[in-house]
């Protein structure tokens, strides 16, 4: 596995088989969309951040149905 498709079939493989999905991410990297190998998040899951997460920053994700968004 080298290539961005094989890398986005594998998280989506992991995100099947597990109980629940979770998303550690530091406020810095939410709406930056530099990350190529990813897959759709189609079944709930949660997002953990840090404390400065901006309202502005986490809107977008709030208002997806299928999300939690935990700040640390």
């Amino acid at each position: 596995m080298g290539g961005l498709p094989d890398q986005a079939y594998l998280k989506e493989k992991m995100m099947e088989q597990a109980d629940a999905v979770f998303v550690l991410a530091d406020s810095s990297k939410l709406g930056f969309a530099g990350q190529q190998a990813w897959t759709p998040m189609n079944r709930p899951w949660t997002l953990i951040t840090d404390a400065d997460a901006s309202a502005e920053k986490l809107a977008p994700f709030r208002a997806l149905g299928n999300l939690t968004v935990l700040v640390a």
